[in-house]
């Protein structure tokens, strides 16, 4: 945009203003399955909405969303609404605040249908509507002012669904309608004047729901209609004559819903219908009778809304899979009621609601969530999750604070083993720190203050390991943090203030390794949070405030290193919470508040204690690093205080995701973390836990358009004789010494995570970062 300054000087100077980057988004492999975790965020009056309950949406050609309530028009950004009402004292304002129906011509001229004031036409550059409406004194005019559906075919033609006055065509360019009524005499007219929905297909057959009088088909080139009526007699006729709603999926199969007949499915070249209906107590049937939209999303997902929730198809079952509320969730759909389904260029797909707008982009619900249902045996006991291991028959084993649990993958399932006090063979306690299978197919099971236990295989019967004061041979303290079997099969037990033990099978005691402040050589702390081996053998303990500790475990030594506040490349914290290898044989370490640190394997060689840190400046959302795992890719996922990152070792840059994606919460757990032998990852944290395949999820590669969406003088809203968005030039006088431009990229997976960057060319030397904010301002701007 040229901004031209009228001063003493005149000169031509550019605002520019750049979509810098949307937060990455997960997005599964395109399937047409439908997900068992889908959150949604809600839009309400909160946000700005001017009324709860959403009839219709559409998004326009530059990228803004349009939301038809019971109480306006309203348009979104992403940050903000503006709202356009009726206003009985300026006949340009909407004509009714009921909107029903928006869709958008090839001139970017928006078409609303409202309630009761007939059909509008928007115009943006001045921000005024034109109506038309029925007139009983003109056969041309709208047939009713009651407007529940439009429809723009190929040939820019409108047609209008009416409550009362049947079907209207309407022609743009010479602005006249054409009526379509019911005739008792005619059986080839349509069949009823309240019309539903009207649907154009692909290959230009017009149909046309009636509230009463089943499906119409208009034959080409005539007025005549063809009726599809229900017959309750015929299970091939259509299940209902109360049409709500009409689509076509990409493979010609034209879907129908119906007011108490649930949904139809007509197959092209066919005239019967299969039927899809509510069965009580079977979950996978229809969630109920009234289906008031359908939708396929572009991953070839149909998503059927009802009275009861928004129900997914699956093609493979041929059944459905059902969204409700759930007041307990507040990522469960806000309400049950579904009356709008859209899905917007960036892959967002949006419901209108009675109780406001709900969102979610089927490209981020790769991150499956698990939470605990106390009351259900067969699920996760407790929603902390604290720990992970895989056994050798592929089970998952999971430690939370009220006990361990073993899940079939197979299956979905949960099996609970839980501390009973009248049972010695049962666990310990229910409180799970830590967990290691090893090589023989045994579970260690590290509690919180009660030593460790071990489950040999093919049984439920634990023998525990505890703390006895008297016995040197026993286990140094019975708070286990960390489990480890290394190469060669010794069995490594790490506590948080009784030191290092190695288990001797023979015996069945322990050897401690413990903290001296008088022994240089011994370990520099007794609280041992991590324990990792790696590709050449070196043993590595990371402790919680003692640094890292190489072990020589023929002598029983340490060498330490730890953070200097001196040195710029010593370890950046001696909080070292998590130690793994990069394939190129780098040494990674994650801390509590000293980020991610990198050991590159030629300085570990030479024996140079350099490390390079990564800390928020550097891209990572938090200091602290609970868990690492590395993918097929060579990528390191990191768990943390703020959600899950990604770093990429080749570029050293991170991607980093939230609960806008399905993480359980942005709070993970210390070490619970686990890549299984098949890739699968999980992370555990204080809402349940995600297991996710790392090749499933891929960046949101959709570049949104950035667009002006105000401009102020002096802190005065300014108008133009034309929409911002194709505003090439605006004219400031030498008086406006301040100016602010607002701006949104029309992106709408995770806008909050938007971020800009903008530059005034001849004043601005360098491009300014906005971060998330999208306002530019300017003051004291010198004529010229």
């Amino acid at each position: 945009m040229a901004i031209v300054m009228i001063g003493k000087l005149r000169s031509i100077a550019r605002f520019q203003v750049v979509f810098v980057t949307c937060l990455l988004a997960a997005m599964p492999a395109v399937g047409s399955q439908p997900d068992k975790n889908v959150r949604f965020q809600r839009i309400s009056l909160g946000d700005g909405l001017s009324q709860a309950e959403v009839n219709t949406i559409m998004q326009d050609r530059r990228g803004f969303m349009w939301f038809g309530t019971k109480e306006g028009l309203n348009r979104f950004d992403g940050t903000n609404f503006i709202a356009f009402q009726h206003d009985p004292a300026d006949p340009a304002s909407l004509s009714h605040d009921s909107v029903r129906a928006i869709v958008e011509d090839q001139s970017g001229a928006l078409w609303i249908g409202t309630d009761n004031g007939g059909l509008a036409c928007f115009h943006e550059d001045t921000q005024s509507f034109t109506h038309f409406r029925h007139n009983p004194e003109d056969p041309n005019s709208l047939g009713s002012d009651r407007v529940r559906a439009i429809h723009r075919d190929a040939d820019g033609i409108l047609w209008i669904g009416t409550d009362g006055g049947g079907l209207s065509r309407f022609d743009p360019v010479t602005q006249s309608f054409t009526r379509y009524l019911p005739d008792p005499e005619n059986p080839f007219s349509l069949s009823h004047e309240h019309v539903r929905d009207v649907l154009r297909d692909s290959a230009g057959r017009l149909w046309v729901g009636t509230d009463g009088g089943g499906l119409n088909l208009l034959e080409a080139g005539t007025r005549n209609f063809r009726r599809f009526r229900h017959d309750p007699a015929d299970e091939g006729s259509i299940s209902g004559d109360r049409i709500y709603s009409i689509y076509e999926s990409t493979d010609g199969v034209l879907w129908i819903g119906t007011a108490d007949g649930g949904l139809n499915r007509l197959e092209p070249g066919s005239s019967t219908f299969k039927r899809y209906v509510n069965r009580p107590g079977d979950p996978a049937s229809l969630a109920a009778g009234t289906v008031r939209a359908i939708y396929q999303a572009r991953n070839g997902l149909l998503l059927v809304s009802t009275d009861e929730g928004l129900n997914a198809w699956d093609p493979v079952t041929d059944s459905f899979r059902v969204y409700r509320h759930d007041d307990a969730d507040p990522f469960s759909l806000s309400d049950d009621r579904v009356n709008a389904i859209y899905q917007d260029r960036g892959g967002v797909v949006w419901l209108g609601t009675r109780i406001g707008i709900n969102k979610w982009n089927p490209s981020t619900g790769s991150f499956p969530h698990y939470r605990a249902k106390r009351e259900d045996p067969t699920e996760l006991s407790h929603d902390y999750v604290t720990s992970f291991s895989e056994t050798s028959d592929g089970a998952i084993w999971i430690g939370t604070l009220q006990g361990l649990n073993r899940l079939d993958r197979n299956r979905q399932s949960f099996e609970r083993l839980l501390h009973d006090p009248e049972d010695p063979g049962s666990l310990a306690e229910d409180r799970i720190g830590s967990l290691m299978a090893d090589r023989e197919g045994g579970l260690w099971v590290g509690t919180v203050r009660h030593g460790v236990d071990y489950l040999a295989p093919s049984t439920r019967r634990f023998r525990h390991f505890h703390h006895t004061p008297d016995d040197p041979a026993s286990l140094s303290s019975n708070g286990v943090t960390s489990l480890y079997e290394d190469s060669l099969g010794t069995v490594w037990v790490g506590t948080y203030r009784g030191g290092l033990n190695r288990f001797d099978p023979k015996s069945g005691g322990f050897i401690r390794y413990r903290h001296d402040p008088n022994d240089r050589s011994s370990l520099s702390s007794d609280r041992v949070v991590a324990i990792f081996e790696d590709s050449s053998g070196s043993f590595w303990i990371g402790t919680d405030g003692g640094g890292l500790n190489l072990m020589d475990r023929d002598r029983g030594t340490f060498a330490s290193y730890s953070n200097d506040p001196k040195n710029p490349k010593s370890l950046s914290s001696s909080h070292t919470w998590a130690v793994t290898e990069a394939p190129n044989g780098d040494l990674y370490i994650g801390t509590q508040g000293g980020g991610l640190n990198r050991w590159r394997s030629n300085d570990r060689k030479a024996g140079r204690a350099v490390f390079d840190r990564y800390l928020k400046k550097d891209g990572l959302l938090s200091s602290v690093i609970y868990g690492m795992l590395w993918d097929d890719s060579g990528q390191l996922w990191l768990s943390s205080n703020r959600g899950l990152a990604v770093f990429n070792p080749a570029t050293d840059l991170f991607r980093n995701y939230n609960t806008s994606h399905g993480l359980q919460s942005e709070e993970f757990n210390f070490a619970a973390a686990l890549r299984t032998r098949d890739g699968q990852m999980f992370f555990g944290g204080i809402n349940g836990f995600n297991a996710f395949h790392p090749e499933n999820i891929r960046t949101n590669e959709h570049v949104p358009p950035v667009v002006l969406t105000g401009i102020l003088k002096l802190n005065q809203r300014a108008t133009f004789d034309q929409p911002l968005a194709e505003l090439d030039e605006i004219e400031l006088d030498y008086k406006d010494t301040m100016v602010t431009f607002d701006f949104a990229a029309l992106d709408y997976t995770a806008p909050e995570k938007n971020r800009y960057r903008y530059l005034l060319e001849g004043f601005d030397r360098d491009w300014v970062d906005l971060g998330n904010r999208n306002r530019a301002i300017y003051t004291n701007l010198d004529a010229g």
